[in-house]
């Protein structure tokens, strides 16, 4: 496209002439990066500010960094991706099953399949989350249909959950368990 571009003056000059392609390096291939994930704290901190301003985004704010779930694969959640555990005296587990990634195109949530095969997978949550999670989809509104997209609507009432989620990565950048409508 650029040559054509710079074959029709479109463009003086085709700006990838200039790139040095045989420097042995990849995208993001940097030998001085080092990763920096948040501490508990960090993220226990990052959900508190969020949960005072957006209280519907406070379990996301959790979940997301607990899960590891890309945008688009919490997009793709759905009320059946969740396997709960609940046995008397046990804590509760819960196991995240990626199966599908959604992501917006024209205005439509458009399904697709993960990233690559070992993007398929199950994530075990911490039971502390397992159970903030039972708590929203217990009190879900579509809880008892296994295909629906978690719907949460600002204008529920908060003192119906512990704490609330939403689900799909748009409105903060971030979104799980939300309003696809």
């Amino acid at each position: 496209m650029l040559k054509y571009a710079t074959r029709h003056g479109a463009i003086a000059a085709n700006p990838t002439e200039q790139v040095d392609f045989n420097t042995g390096h990849s995208v993001g291939d940097h030998e001085k990066f080092q990763h920096h994930p948040l501490t508990a704290e960090q993220v226990a901190a990052a959900a508190h500010v969020v949960g005072e301003r957006y209280p519907v985004y406070e379990l996301l704010a959790y979940f997301l960094p607990y899960s590891g779930l890309r945008k688009a694969e919490c997009a793709g959640l759905e009320i059946q991706d969740l396997e709960f555990t609940t046995r008397p005296g046990q804590p509760t587990r819960c196991t995240v099953h990626v199966r599908r990634t959604k992501d917006r195109k024209g205005g439509e949530w458009v399904p697709s399949t993960p990233k690559s095969r070992k993007s398929r997978r199950s994530v075990p949550l911490p039971s502390w989350l397992a159970e903030r999670m039972l708590a929203y989809v217990n009190d879900h509104p579509r809880a008892d249909e296994p295909s629906a997209r978690r719907q949460l609507h600002r204008r529920e009432s908060m003192a119906r959950v512990v704490v609330q989620p939403y689900t799909a990565h748009r409105r903060l950048a971030v979104t799980l368990l939300g309003a696809h409508r």
